[in-house]
C-alpha cells in the first residue's frame, strides 16, 4: 500500500510515503490493543457501578438480627388490696 501524490510531470505519480507490511501489522496490533483497552474499561466501570449499588442497598437495608428469647415469667394474677381494708376469704 502506498500513498501517492499526483504530479504534473510525464513520469506519472510520485510516491510520498510507503507503509511496509511490518508497519501495517504494528498499526493493526496497536488498534486492536486500543479497542481491547476501551472495552475492558467499559466492563470494569459497569462492574464497579453494580458493586456500588449492591453496597448501598446493603447499607440502607435494615439488619434483622435474631436475639435469644428470654424465658417468660408465668403470669400470676394478684388482686390489689388497698391498705386498711380487710381481706375476706369465703370458706365453705
Amino acid at each position: 500500500m502506498a500513498w501517492r501524490l499526483l504530479s504534473c510531470s510525464d513520469e506519472g505519480p510520485v510516491t510520498v510515503a510507503q507503509i511496509t507490511k511490518p508497519g501495517l501489522a504494528a498499526i493493526s496490533i496497536a488498534v486492536a490493543l486500543l479497542w481491547g483497552t476501551l472495552i475492558g474499561q467499559r466492563l470494569l466501570m459497569r462492574e464497579a457501578l453494580l458493586e456500588r449499588a449492591r453496597v448501598l442497598r446493603q447499607i440502607v437495608r435494615p439488619v434483622h438480627r435474631s436475639e435469644p428469647v428470654i424465658d417468660p415469667v408465668p403470669f400470676v394474677h394478684r388482686r390489689f388490696h388497698p391498705i386498711g381494708q380487710e381481706l375476706r376469704i369465703k370458706i365453705g
